[in-house]
């Protein structure tokens, strides 16, 4: 007779732990903290979890919703900021730029 044997997960991942098995492709640590690094400097952010968890689960929802690669969604922000536009404005506005023109 087989026994279970119990796994241990754990639950306390990073959020770049997260996004590097999220993320389509799953891109290299190094990849997603270099952009987020930029993105954050950008935006005048902290490098937080609060920070990286919110961006993150909303760059997710953003691929989910418009079928655009997160780091694309990344670059095109970065790339594109624009003065007065808000990080989560610009974060649509670059999915759905990607997702119209860029297939």
């Amino acid at each position: 007779m087989k026994k279970n044997i119990p796994v241990k997960v754990n639950l306390n991942l990073d959020s770049y732990s997260i996004m590097e098995t999220e993320f389509v492709g799953m891109p290299p640590r190094n990849e997603i903290v270099a952009r987020f690094r930029m993105l954050l400097t950008l935006y005048k952010l902290q490098e937080t979890e609060e920070n990286l968890d919110i961006i993150g689960s909303f760059i997710i929802v953003l691929k989910k919703k418009h079928g655009v690669p997160e780091m694309d969604i990344l670059k095109h922000i970065i790339e594109t900021k624009t003065e007065g536009v808000t990080l989560k404005m610009q974060a649509v506005i670059s999915a759905i730029y990607l997702a119209k023109f860029k297939k």
